[in-house]
């Protein structure tokens, strides 16, 4: 619950929020029985939004890259930074409030985790602060413990989740998935 109730000086009831709590859902201002809970629509291009993509040189299998194309269209008036593979993250040294980081190659995982494990700290740290991430496709997996290869050895990832990889390059199941939502055609990987 983001909010708590104390008593001021003068002995009336004072509600506090917790701004690190607070959602903005807008129910707190339904139930005020005294009104004194407003709240204020805040258009998304009004936020200065950063938005960073990590490595779409390297890092766009299956063309995941266009996630972002059309994000760049919803928000028209967001900053996005393409932050190429030999480029520190812009997440670094500055403030962004969204990272993506799409599917790569084998090979390229493993490059991808020795670019980023000096900075698992601070990706902790942005995790902790709510910044939001969006990993797509096995880009989730350098995130983990670890990689294990079909012949037993492991990669070790950034060890940011309790979770790991087993590859299966033999088995891999790519497919195109064809189906129907309402009257909509709809076509998957």
């Amino acid at each position: 619950l983001s909010l708590s109730a104390n008593t001021n000086a003068k002995g009336k009831q004072i509600v506090e929020i917790d701004k690190a709590l607070c959602t903005g859902c807008g129910l707190c201002s339904g139930v005020c029985p005294t009104k004194a809970i407003t709240m204020q629509e805040i258009k998304m291009e009004e936020q200065n939004l950063k938005i960073e993509i990590l490595f779409p040189e390297f890092c766009n299998l299956y063309g995941d890259i266009s996630n972002m194309k059309y994000l760049k269209k919803c928000l028209p008036n967001a900053n996005f930074y393409e932050t190429a593979f030999d480029e520190e993250p812009r997440f670094v040294k500055e403030k962004v409030n969204f990272i993506y980081l799409g599917p790569m190659t084998e090979t390229m995982q493993e490059k991808v985790i020795t670019k980023l494990k000096p900075y698992k700290e601070k990706i902790e740290e942005l995790i902790e602060e709510n910044v939001v991430f969006l990993i797509t496709g096995n880009a989730i997996e350098i995130f983990g413990k670890y990689i294990e290869n079909e012949d037993g050895s492991k990669v070790d990832a950034l060890g940011i989740f309790d979770i790991y990889a087993k590859r299966d390059m033999l088995h891999r199941h790519n497919s195109i998935f064809v189906g129907k939502w309402e009257d909509i055609d709809i076509v998957g990987f």
